[in-house]
């Protein structure tokens, strides 16, 4: 299976990472039943990921949310808006 290479800047290193652990299991073993498991586990958590990733952020998340390559994040002019003050990390 190709990965993202953000997946791999990510959990590069991570041998004992659970993710690195779940994609690399070998699926042959698995009967249909507890392949249907799997994918009905994997869904939910693709769905709490998806719930936290767009949950609003916290008044004390939000200055450090953003990284340098977000190009909306505070401070950069380019975004075309200004942030509130509160936003920023100076």
């Amino acid at each position: 299976m190709d990965l993202p290479k953000e997946w791999d800047d990510t959990f590069a290193g991570k041998g004992d990472d659970p993710l690195a652990v779940l994609l690399g299991q070998d699926l042959d073993p698995l009967s249909v039943a507890e392949l249907d498991a799997r994918i009905a586990a994997l869904e939910a958590e693709i769905e709490r990921t998806r719930g936290k990733k767009n949950a609003p952020l916290t008044i004390a998340q939000a200055p450090t949310a953003y990284s340098g390559d977000d190009p909306h994040a505070p401070g950069d002019s380019s975004a075309g808006q200004e942030w509130p003050t509160c936003f920023s990390s100076a």
